[in-house]
C-alpha cells in the first residue's frame, strides 16, 4: 500500500514536498472550496511545486460544514460541482477524481435521501463532457450505497471507525484515512491507498 495524507495547507506542503517524498509518501489530499476561515486554496503554481517532487495530488471538495444531513441536497450538489469545475477547469487534469466529503455518520434515511440526492447531482455536473470523475469521502455505509447506485467510482473511507459500515468497506476503499497527527508542524490525516495514488493527478 502507498501512503499519503490530507491537509488544509497546500503552501506548506509545497515547502515540505521534497521531504515528504523522501519520507516515503506518494500522494497528498488537498482541498477545493469556496470560502474558509482556515483552509488555504491550492493554486497551479503550488501544485506544480508539489508534483515536481514526485507527489500525486488527490482533489477533495469541502465547502462550509458538511457535517449533517442538512448540508446535502440536489441543489447543493449542483452548486458545489459547478464551483469545483470553475476552480479546476483548465489546469487540473481531465479524468482525475474529486472526492466530495460527507463528514458525519449518516443514518440510512440520510443516505437514501439527501446524501444520494447530492451525490447524484454532483456526479451529473462533474461528468459533463467527461471532464472529471466522481468519488466520495465518508462512512462505509454511505460509500457502499453510492457505489451501488453508480454515482461514484472511487471511495475514501473516513478515519472514524465507529461510523456505520467501516469494517465492511475498509478492505475495498481506494483510500483509507487514519487518525489525525502532526508532521513537521503540519496538521495531517494520514492515508493509505491500495491503488497507489488514490485517483490522484500530477501537473507536468
Amino acid at each position: 500500500m502507498d501512503k499519503g495524507f490530507d491537509t488544509y495547507d497546500p503552501p506548506r506542503v509545497a515547502e515540505l514536498s521534497d521531504q515528504i517524498r523522501t519520507d516515503g509518501y506518494s500522494f497528498v489530499g488537498l482541498y477545493f472550496f469556496r470560502s474558509s476561515g482556515y483552509k488555504k486554496h491550492l493554486t497551479p503554481d503550488v501544485a506544480r511545486c508539489i508534483c515536481r517532487a514526485g507527489l500525486f495530488i488527490v482533489s477533495l471538495w469541502e465547502d462550509g460544514d458538511p457535517t449533517s444531513a442538512e448540508y446535502f441536497s440536489s441543489a447543493r450538489g449542483c452548486t458545489d460541482a459547478k464551483s469545483y469545475l470553475a476552480q479546476a477547469s483548465g489546469w487540473v487534469p481531465s479524468g482525475s477524481v474529486v472526492y466530495p466529503t460527507y463528514d458525519f455518520d449518516p443514518s440510512p434515511s440520510d443516505i437514501a435521501g439527501p446524501c444520494s440526492d447530492y451525490a447524484t447531482a454532483f456526479h451529473s455536473v462533474i461528468k459533463v463532457d467527461g471532464a472529471y470523475d466522481c468519488g466520495a469521502y465518508g462512512s462505509g455505509a454511505l460509500l457502499t450505497h453510492l457505489m451501488g447506485i453508480g454515482v461514484i467510482n472511487r471511495t475514501m473511507l473516513s478515519q472514524s471507525r465507529d461510523y456505520s459500515g467501516h469494517s465492511d468497506w475498509v478492505d475495498r476503499a481506494d483510500i483509507v484515512q487514519g487518525p489525525a497527527t502532526v508532521y513537521h508542524g503540519l496538521d495531517i490525516d494520514p492515508d493509505v491507498s491500495v491503488t497507489g495514488n488514490g485517483g490522484g493527478w500530477k501537473l507536468v
